[in-house]
């Protein structure tokens, strides 16, 4: 079962894990709708440069057009910590016009623990 299926209320899904790559995307790094609903982002949770950037544009797109018809979107990776907040905190920065350290404020009130690692801080902050 996804996990969005798991929580109550949650219609649609972000799935930033880089497990079962090669069973969800279409090539190695892909990122895509999967499945109705649910949108994969295929990455390993690497301080790896450009790694996170060609996925941003269309996981924030995805998250914003679910809100936007009122569905409840679940972004999650195999943690928590790193690849699937930077994910929220790319469509907090987009959406919302905010910095990076204004969205990393927001997220962390709500997950103490989260902690993009360095490549992805890097590409937060540089991100058009």
């Amino acid at each position: 079962a996804s996990a969005a299926a798991a929580r109550p209320g949650i219609t649609r899904s972000v799935s930033s894990s880089g497990i079962q790559i090669q069973a969800s995307t279409t090539a190695a790094g892909a990122s895509r709708e999967t499945q109705p609903g649910r949108f994969k982002v295929a990455i390993a949770d690497s301080a790896a440069p450009d790694l996170l950037a060609p996925h941003l544009d269309g996981a924030v797109c995805f998250i914003r057009e679910r809100l936007n018809s009122g569905e409840n979107v679940l972004v999650h990776c195999q943690q928590g910590i790193s690849r699937s907040p930077a994910i929220v905190l790319a469509y907090l920065m987009r959406d919302r016009a905010l910095s990076y350290d204004a969205a990393l404020q927001i997220v962390k009130a709500r997950r103490k623990c989260i902690k993009p690692n360095e490549g992805f801080e890097k590409t937060l902050r540089n991100w058009k």
